[in-house]
């Protein structure tokens, strides 16, 4: 599984890429052989007029799962890295739980 993280427009942009990867290797970790690539892309969507404005974006890719992508807004970059990491492994377990079960034994 490749991880590539990506940010634009913050501050500790070093402290965000190891807090992004330390989280998604703990959320994701049970799927890493059913995903091929994870894309992280972080950004200040207002720049400096603030607000709730901090983009995490992850977009995960796999065989038989196709690409889904998960956008979250927060004013926090960490809290909306946190978020958006566990409801991009909650969809990920889903889709997957979904096609085992549609396939017949």
């Amino acid at each position: 599984m490749k991880i590539d993280v990506r940010s634009r427009g913050l501050d500790a942009a070093d402290a965000l890429r190891e807090h992004t990867l330390r989280r998604i290797r703990s959320h994701l970790h049970r799927f890493h052989d059913r995903l091929t690539a994870v894309e992280v892309r972080l950004g200040d969507v207002n720049g400096p007029r603030g607000g709730v404005d901090k983009q995490c974006r992850i977009t995960v890719r796999g065989p038989g799962l196709g690409a889904a992508t998960l956008d979250e807004l927060h004013g926090d970059p960490f809290a909306a890295i946190d978020v958006a990491v566990r409801r991009i492994a909650y969809a990920v377990s889903r889709t997957l739980d979904r096609r085992r079960t549609a396939r017949p034994r």
